[in-house]
């Protein structure tokens, strides 16, 4: 902050009164003026995970590897083996791994690392391998490993360490195979033991009991929206004298960038006993502020806190957010959006209640890309990951992460006093991409139930969900997300749904299509995972009727439907739904048969872009209001924001809704989609869309039944393919054996432009691209121009993640839901 100066004041222990603040602001310009806050209210810091814990854990054993604790990646980036006459240890699995080294302060110390390299296939004479050793990107040593266990010694003073978590960066000279007879067997780069670097200094939380304990020179980080007028709040007790220093600080959400104790910071003087005191915070309710409690005692101290809350009179009040997500959700399948079928009268009865927005965008065809748009507010290809170029090749699930530095939506809703929590089902929201950031709350056992069983789904989130509001006792507001994967083929439908518009002819009872054994975003054929919604088990036919497939997946809206319609009910119970700003979406939608894609959703067309957005605003403020203008989903951070009354961030991409639910002009902005079949970009203005592909780098699968190659390419260049259901590696050794098939290939499926005007042409048949050729230029150059700004918004990520291996369970629920060819 311009002008400002860090001061130091010494503030004596005197009782706190008991004031909360509140965790409520206004919905903006759809209610009430704020009003002061009601006593009993305030961001209480101890009933959630704060946002940093400065603490030394000491020492590492390699026993434990696996705790997102301990290192930066996730389990499987670590194998346990047991290697005959060396023992049972754990190996990496990748040339490079992170240790995470928490620490208390910048000081010397020495790390001892106890290592080993019982690697395979060694040359005549070779009797050791060479590890490099860097800590925060600094170098710091060179081992040579031995196959026993050796411990080795190295020195790193005190520039190189940081408060707070420290990246110990340990990179192979090679992988390679474990001895014979190791159990697993393996390709790694070296077993780890143990790591040593100084004295344990221990924070222990319980956010349950709302209370934390530290030891001499620990600390706790939290991130904080401040109310106006704010003040802090302390309580507790401590064993022995000592000081407990707080330092208010700056963070950056554009880069995740903290400047701790630029605002000044405080000493509370405590002696043996309770603590009780109340700080005032310095001004800042235009961006983030960092709150640091630390805890020195040269005698040894433990200082148990069991308060610690923002509070202040003028606190705005805000209401709960309920964020409900359906994956594959085609806006085209609702009712409420002009489809031909009852799917969905609970939430047509939503959008009637609330702001119903006609076109909305979906910044990703795929589930990980799009909540990642999502979360951050910033477009999928921001989130794009640099693997080490010397492992093996990543598969598509490890080239995408969501960055420990990224200031999510839920974090900034959480650093505002709100009670975080969602509950998911599809498997890619999962920690080990980033999805979790900012959720104190983050549910996935539903993900373990398959879409197999219909007791899951969501059915079983809404039950969860309303058993959390019955154990919950504050008054916080909470941001709840609600995820149900229902509609993703496999379409299994539950009995009661079995007819269900069944009587109609909105679809050709007799059309057929190839079920494609083993295919993997492949055109002209039905999927053969979706095919085992109808054939559970045995062979599976030739072809089958798209009619089930399409009347399944209707069923299965209805059936979410249906459970958000006794969801609604039973919140209308309680009191609390006409308090509740309700938020309708989808990750993307679903392309059921058009453009020679059956029953997925890879591709860039509307059918799999266009999903609900409806906000119902508390107290039905602005209710049956309907917006024309077309938006996407990076817009959703924002408008959140927006709406109740926190700053907007400059560095998102999208743009807050909530003038145009209050019937402001929306301009028209480029709306951006990317990722597909092969290397796809889509930007859509002013009613006009293009669909940039280069199709030479899609699968296999994919090129050799393009949409965009003749129905009888196969007769004529390669008929020892026709009628064949090959896997991609088969085809891409068949490709091997005819360069002049592949090549062909290629120059047929390279860089390629599709232009459609969607006001004329809404299901994009007619591709103009060619006859329109100074629109097609304005809009590639509107691409380069956000291509450029991915690339800047990449480049304020954090790289510490390693992508990880998958577990065979994960692969196994991906296969099963048709991300990948089964192995």
């Amino acid at each position: 902050m311009s002008g400002s100066h860090a001061q130091t004041r010494r503030c004596g222990r005197r009782p706190a009164p008991l004031l909360l603040a509140a965790g409520l602001a206004a919905l903006a310009a759809c209610s009430k003026p704020p009003q002061p806050a009601p006593a009993g209210s305030g961001i209480e810091l101890l009933a959630r995970q704060p946002d940093s814990v400065i603490q030394q854990l000491g020492s590492l054993d390699g026993d434990v590897l696996g705790s997102d604790a301990l290192y930066w990646g996730a389990g499987s980036e670590w194998i346990r083996s047991r290697v005959p006459g060396v023992g049972e240890h754990s190996f990496s699995r990748a040339r490079t791994v992170w240790l995470q080294l928490p620490a208390v302060a910048a000081q010397d110390r020495v790390i001892t690392l106890e290592l080993c390299s019982p690697g395979a296939d060694r040359a005549e004479g070779e009797v050791a391998d060479r590890v490099t050793v860097e800590l925060n990107d600094l170098p710091i040593g060179e081992l040579i490993l031995g196959r026993e266990p050796a411990k080795y010694r190295l020195e790193a003073h005190a520039p190189l360490w940081r408060e707070g978590e420290n990246a110990l960066r340990l990179q192979a000279q090679q992988l390679r195979p474990l001895d014979r007879g190791a159990e697993p067997a393996a390709d790694v780069g070296f077993g780890l033991i143990s790591v040593e670097y100084g004295e344990a200094r221990r924070v222990e939380l319980d956010e349950r009991r709302g209370s934390a304990q530290l030891v001499d020179g620990t600390a706790l980080r939290y991130l904080v929206q401040l109310p106006p007028a704010a003040r802090l709040e302390l309580a507790g007790n401590c064993n022995r004298p000592g000081d407990l220093v707080v330092e208010f600080g700056l963070l950056n959400p554009a880069d995740g960038s903290l400047k701790p104790g630029v605002l000044g910071s405080q000493i509370v003087e405590v002696d043996a006993g309770p603590l009780a005191a109340t700080l005032e915070i310095p001004e800042n309710t235009d961006s983030v502020t960092s709150l640091t409690l630390r805890w020195f005692s040269d005698e040894g101290g433990r200082l148990d806190l069991r308060r610690a809350a923002v509070d202040s009179d003028m606190a705005p009040p805000r209401p709960s957010i309920l964020f409900i997500s359906i994956d594959t959700l085609s806006a085209r399948h609702m009712s409420t959006y002009g489809y031909g079928r009852p799917t969905s009268p609970a939430m047509d009865a939503l959008a009637a209640d609330g702001v119903k927005f006609e076109r909305c965008v979906a910044n990703a065809p795929w589930t990980a890309y799009s909540y990642m748009a999502q979360f951050s507010g910033l477009y999928p290809e921001a989130h794009k990951r640099d693997i080490d170029a010397m492992r093996r090749a990543p598969v598509i699930y490890e080239q995408y992460n969501l960055a420990p530095n990224r200031w999510t939506v839920a974090e900034a809703l959480r650093a505002a006093g709100y009670d975080t929590a969602a509950w998911v089902d599809n498997p890619w929201l999962e920690p080990a991409l980033g999805m979790e950031q900012g959720f104190d709350l983050f549910d996935r056992s539903m993900v373990e139930i398959p879409l197999w069983d219909t007791s899951g789904g969501i059915d079983g989130i809404t039950a969860a969900f309303e058993g959390w509001l019955d154990e919950r006792t504050d008054e916080r507001p909470f941001f709840a997300m609600l995820q149900a994967l229902d509609p993703h083929a496999p379409y299994v439908v539950s009995e009661e749904y079995s007819e269900l518009f069944a009587g109609d002819e909105l679809y050709d009872a007799q059309r057929q299509e190839p079920v494609g054994i083993g295919q993997i975003q492949s055109f002209r054929v039905i999927p053969d995972h979706v095919a085992r919604g109808e054939v559970p088990e045995g062979e599976l036919p030739a072809s089958m009727r798209t009619r089930l497939f399409a009347d399944a997946y209707d069923r299965k809206i209805r059936h979410v439907d249906d459970a958000l319609a006794r969801l609604f009910a039973s919140l209308k119970e309680r009191g609390i739904y006409d308090d509740l700003l309700i938020v309708l979406s989808a990750d993307h939608g679903e392309s059921i048969l058009t453009h020679e894609y059956y029953f997925d959703h890879a591709t860039l067309f509307d059918e799999t872009l266009h999903v609900p957005l409806i906000f119902r605003l508390p107290g039905g403020a602005q209710s049956g209001t309907e917006v024309e203008t077309a938006v996407q989903l990076v817009d959703l951070y924002p408008t959140l924001l927006d709406l109740v009354g926190l700053p907007v961030y400059d560095f998102l991409r999208g743009r807050s809704l909530a003038g145009a639910m209050r019937g402001e002009a929306l301009e028209p902005v480029p709306l951006w989609s990317e990722g597909g079949i092969g290397r796809q970009h889509c930007v859509e203005l002013d009613g006009w869309k293009l669909i940039w592909s280069d199709d030479r780098f899609a699968s296999p699968q994919s090129k050799i039944r393009h949409r965009r190659l003749p129905a009888d390419w196969m007769e004529q260049l390669a008929p020892d393919l026709v009628g064949r259901m090959m896997s991609a590696g088969e085809i891409k050794d068949w490709l091997g054996d005819h360069p002049e098939v592949r090549k062909e290939l290629d120059r047929r499926l390279g860089e390629h432009y599709e232009l459609y005007h969607l006001d004329s042409d809404p299901f994009e048949l007619e591709n103009l691209a060619d006859e329109e050729w100074a629109k097609r230029e304005e809009l590639i150059a509107v691409i380069e121009d956000i291509l450029a700004l991915n690339a800047e918004d990449k480049d304020r990520a954090s790289q510490l993640t390693l992508a990880e291996d998958m577990s065979p369970e994960r692969r196994a629920q991906l296969e099963e839901l048709g991300y990948l060819e089964r192995e």
